[in-house]
């Protein structure tokens, strides 16, 4: 390994890992802001607002900077997803066996004052409850059901078309097809994603 990666893997190595809620906090905001708005609406302006003001970190050996949170270990808090369990077990995330991440108290007190309370009660892991929530209780009797609490953190993009196009690209493909909401969300997207890059 060349110096400059090996310095790089060792202070990725050595960086403690944080519960982030740098996002959480961006999203609550955007959609206290759009209350009005539709759900795609409000996830497309919080995607872009994320993406234009979260903390970049820069190391000096870096080629390629920027990640989800400043720190490149950091577990981020999605809100709208659900947050019930954040709220029930952040104290515990230092100690617990598996997957720990350090927690500062004052990211307690802002996500139980100002994040968990807009939420609670609101959040997909909340409607899915409301709506399924017998359903899933009948089934999960007889198999394991994941990610019913939280959203998939996982998606397979179009790499290729990504490659291809490059963000602005896209964004000049979908120029004159805005006259529906689902390109306008595009649109959104597209920006932040270019102001993040």
């Amino acid at each position: 390994m060349r110096n400059r990666i090996a310095i790089l893997k060792e202070k990725m190595l050595d960086e403690k890992r944080y519960a982030s809620i740098e996002q959480a906090r961006i999203i609550t905001r955007i959609y206290k802001e759009n209350e009005t708005l539709s759900v795609p609406m409000k996830r497309a302006l919080s995607l872009k607002a994320a993406l234009e003001e979260i903390e970049i970190g820069v190391e000096k050996e870096e080629l390629i900077v920027g990640n989800r949170t400043k720190g490149v270990r950091a577990g981020v808090v999605f809100p709208e997803s659900g947050c019930s369990w954040v709220d029930r077990e952040f104290e515990t995330l230092p100690t617990r066996p598996q997957d720990r991440f350090e927690v500062r108290s004052e990211d307690i007190k802002e996500f139980r004052e100002s994040i968990y309370p807009y939420w609670k009660g609101h959040s997909m892991e909340d409607v899915i409850r409301t709506r399924y929530g017998k359903e899933i209780d009948h089934i999960s009797k007889v198999v394991k059901i994941n990610q019913k609490d939280h959203a998939q953190g996982h998606i397979c993009p179009d790499s290729a078309l990504w490659l291809k196009y490059g963000p602005q690209g896209l964004l000049d493909k979908i120029n004159d097809k805005q006259e529906t909401e689902f390109y306008t969300c595009t649109n959104l997207v597209l920006e932040g994603a270019i102001t993040f890059m």
